[in-house]
């Protein structure tokens, strides 16, 4: 098995609206089986398909939540639709059967010269079931084979391939596209000229971020063109969604990016979102559009009433409590002041509340401690039992002393680097 790493995943063949930031309304396609750390296993991994119960097991226990699982490609098997139909059941069923839930992605490589027999083994793959009813929970093209040349012959005919299943599988079904790094694709730019997904691909992973130190001021400093040489992830632990109810989101600062992602997630299981946004002034606040476009309800606040409502997000929270609106479970991302000051109230009222901390981590992986925090007496570690916690169990006055011990170190490093300049 291999983890998916270089690996861009493109949701929604040609016309798909599913975004990712975007509520599953009616008639469009749920990205949740996108969602979460995934796992790649082709028809070459002996292993895997030898012993599928001990794969998943494997799976499970390093926090997989998507299995890519290949079906076919386009010589292969050279007869049949399908690959090894038996062991394909028992992967189906042992990853749905695991606790939590591992989605299964089927996923099939053309070669684009025989459009017929490419359109279907991808249809094989959609429509199959296994004998008690089960099926995948998406279908993906991999898009890489490059046999058929020139590259604008391929291109059409990817088009052509893509619009076909999309016609046939309606709005609703959630579809990928597994491309090749667009990196690798700007250095070697004679593999797939003017690949047609290239405008979508450039954009599938965003970084928002607010230059608070020499990390960030680095990351500012990058052009048009210029790399960052590793990205890891998901780390932590993975966030689980159920439906609910009303589910209340307070975010503060860079905060609102993660709180919008958590958001999407409990949208999508059904739940009614309102969400709380603030920021000191308006000129700080972001993805404003974004969560109006996925709450059901959105209040926006300004330390300095320049914009929406005059006052913190708590006032907010007040106001919410006050009119007797029912809430279920509240989430509080931000700076560690806000989301304790979120904490004290919600536990005047009673509201399950949880947190998504944010303190110093260097490695990611919980082997330097950094990011250590106490979380029910007990000493957690932020990057892999993280970073969502209960709310009223973080020792959040701890948390704040630890997360101002570097602020000297981190003034004179930012001071050095632009004296350097």
């Amino acid at each position: 098995m291999l983890l998916i790493a270089g690996l861009t995943v493109l949701i929604g063949l040609v016309a798909v609206a599913a975004r990712p930031q975007a509520s599953a309304a009616a008639g469009s396609a749920s990205v949740t089986a996108y969602r979460g750390l995934g796992t790649w296993v082709d028809m070459y991994d002996p292993s895997a398909w030898n012993d599928p119960a001990a794969a998943v097991t494997d799976m499970a226990s390093h926090g997989v939540r998507t299995l890519y699982i290949e079906t076919a490609n386009y010589h292969y098997p050279q007869s049949a639709s399908m690959f090894k139909p038996e062991v394909m059941d028992a992967f189906i069923q042992l990853c749905h059967a695991s606790k939590p839930k591992i989605k299964v992605v089927a996923w099939y490589l053309p070669g684009f010269k025989d459009l017929a027999k490419d359109y279907r083994r991808s249809m094989a793959a959609i429509e199959y079931r296994t004998p008690d009813g089960q099926k995948f929970d998406s279908f993906a093209l991999d898009i890489e084979a490059s046999i058929v040349k020139p590259a604008t012959t391929r291109s059409a005919r990817l088009t052509a391939l893509s619009a076909k299943i999309r016609t046939a599988v309606g709005t609703g079904y959630p579809l990928g596209g597994i491309i090749p790094s667009p990196a690798g694709m700007t250095i070697n730019s004679s593999y797939w000229p003017d690949f047609p997904y290239k405008d979508v691909a450039a954009g599938t992973i965003t970084i928002i971020f607010q230059v608070v130190g020499k990390s960030t001021a680095l990351l500012a400093s990058l052009g048009v063109g210029d790399a960052i040489k590793d990205l890891c992830g998901p780390l932590g632990s993975p966030e689980c969604f159920a439906k609910i109810g009303t589910v209340v989101g307070i975010g503060g600062g860079s905060g609102i990016a993660v709180l919008h992602h958590l958001l999407t997630g409990h949208k999508e299981a059904g739940n009614r979102i309102v969400g709380v946004i603030g920021a000191r002034e308006k000129d700080l606040l972001i993805l404003e559009d974004e969560m109006r476009g996925l709450c059901d309800e959105l209040i926006v606040t300004t330390d300095d009433g320049s914009y929406g409502m005059h006052g913190k997000v708590t006032d907010a929270l007040k106001a919410l409590v006050e009119r007797q609106e029912r809430v279920d479970l509240v989430l509080a991302v931000g700076p560690l002041v806000m989301m304790r000051a979120v904490t004290e109230m919600t536990r005047i009222y009673g509201l399950p509340t949880e947190v998504s901390l944010n303190p110093i981590m260097v490695d990611g992986t919980g082997m330097c401690g950094g990011c250590r925090c106490t979380v029910g007496g007990k000493t957690k570690f932020a990057c892999v039992d993280g970073p969502h916690f209960d709310a009223f169990e973080v020792d959040f006055d701890e948390l704040i002393q630890r997360n101002q011990m570097y602020g000297r170190d981190e003034r004179t490093s930012l001071l050095t680097s632009i004296r350097a300049q």
